[in-house]
This record gives structure tokens, sequence and C-alpha cells, in this order.
């Protein structure tokens, strides 16, 4: 039943969500058409982390180029992301869907992951500095971690629906 309401509000608000749809498919395009690519594949990637590992060291003019692409489909998809999440919470508590809202509420959504990315960073690489030790406390705590991840894939709803980003933590 949930399912068929949320599929019968998509469908009546078209005009919010298709312009985020066409963004993304635009930007994707463009980049892929100019530079080739939307991506940096992993071996470019190696060789810009560790200069002389894996083949010739890049030029420093060919930077641009290869970061320009990724990071303009990366901008505009989280924006997307965020008129998305906007539509679909106005769509539960009959709100209009307003620019500055959708700004603050993004914005507060994306520092939000971006703390969450540190802590799982500081997880994985403390676990790593115990060595085999710490890979396996960290398999233990897999169950916790993986009920911490579900429950943090509300954060932004929460966010966008009006709490802070302690409160949507909680």
């Amino acid at each position: 039943e949930g399912l068929t309401l949320a599929a019968a509000y998509w469908r009546a608000s078209v005009e919010r969500w298709v312009l985020a749809v066409i963004a993304v498919a635009v930007v994707n395009g463009l980049v892929g058409w100019l530079f080739g690519s939307t991506v940096i594949d992993q071996q470019t990637m190696a060789r810009v982390l560790v200069p002389g590992a894996s083949g010739p060291a890049i030029d420093p003019a060919e930077l641009p180029r290869l970061l320009a692409g990724p990071l303009a489909v990366g901008i505009v998809s989280i924006v997307a992301k965020w008129f998305l999440v906007a539509n679909a919470v106005a769509g539960l508590r009959g709100r209009e869907v307003t620019l500055p809202w959708v700004l603050r509420s993004g914005l507060r959504a994306l520092v939000a992951d971006m703390l969450f990315a540190m802590i799982v960073l500081a997880l994985i690489s403390t676990a790593l500095a115990f060595g085999a030790v710490g890979l396996i406390v960290l398999l233990g705590f897999l169950p916790v971690l993986a009920y911490v991840a579900i429950r943090l894939q509300f954060w932004t709803l929460a966010i966008f629906d009006g709490s802070g980003i302690a409160g949507g933590l909680s």
C-alpha cells in the first residue's frame, strides 16, 4: 500500500523531480562528451596518489581535466539528491518545496554525511592499526555496525523533516 501511494505521489509530482533527474543526465552526458569519462579509473587514481608507483607520474596540467568531470557530476548529483529527498518529505508532510529549505537541509545533511564518513574512516583506520586483532574485533562488531548503518539511512530524511544534525542522528 505504501509503495502504491508513493508511486502515485511521484507520478503527481513529476514537475518537481524531473529537473533533478534531467540535470544529472545532462551533466553526465556533457562530461562524457567533453572529457571522455565521468569517473577516474583505478590506475589513474593510483598515479595521482602515489606518483611513480604504477607508471609515470601525472602531468600537473592534466589534473584539472581529470578532476573537472567527476567533480561536476558529484556536485550536481548531491544537489539533485537534496531535491529528491525534499520532494519525498514534502509529499509526506504536505509541505511546499522551497529553495532555502532544500539548501539549508541539504547542507546540514552533507555535514552529517561527512561526519559519518570521518567516523567510519577512524574506525577502519584504528582497526587496521591494530592489525589482525583489530580486524577480528571489527568483524565481531559487524552486527552492531550493520544496525547503526541501517538506522543512519534515515538521518538525511530526519534532517529534511526539520531535525538538526544531532536530532536526525537520534
